[in-house]
């Protein structure tokens, strides 16, 4: 899962890494893991703000070629004994279907970018 969990958003002369990062983040808010548009992925029918889109992409883009070192950190200390913790999708959810659910009403609450300013 975790070649194509991480692509490589290193700066393309045809712009296709801003591409990648926007379809990353929007799909992170729908898919999980976010590359998989299967029906049995989806974690979330709601569309996304795009100012939270924005503000993800955003934040891979700023992170540089370290963007992935916090996640594959996680990834890789992940204990099957601890990651379902009674989250729907247990072990092979570590974002949570539950969780997601929960960001739905803010999404809908506000649209403004600043506040979902990634600082």
């Amino acid at each position: 899962m975790l070649g194509p969990y991480f692509p490589d958003l290193d700066p393309k002369s045809n712009g296709d890494h801003l591409a990648l990062a926007w379809q990353m983040a929007r799909q992170t808010f729908q898919f999980f893991p976010w590359y998989d548009t299967s029906s049995a992925a989806r974690v979330s029918n709601t569309e996304p703000p795009q100012a939270a889109v924005h503000a993800m992409a955003m934040a891979y883009l700023k992170a540089g070629p370290d963007y992935s070192r916090a996640y594959r950190a996680a990834f890789a200390n992940e204990r099957p004994e601890t990651a379902g913790g009674g989250i729907p999708g247990g072990a092979h959810n570590p974002v949570g279907r539950q969780h997601t659910a929960d960001l739905q009403p803010t999404f809908a609450a506000s649209q403004s970018a600043a506040e979902y300013r990634i600082r």
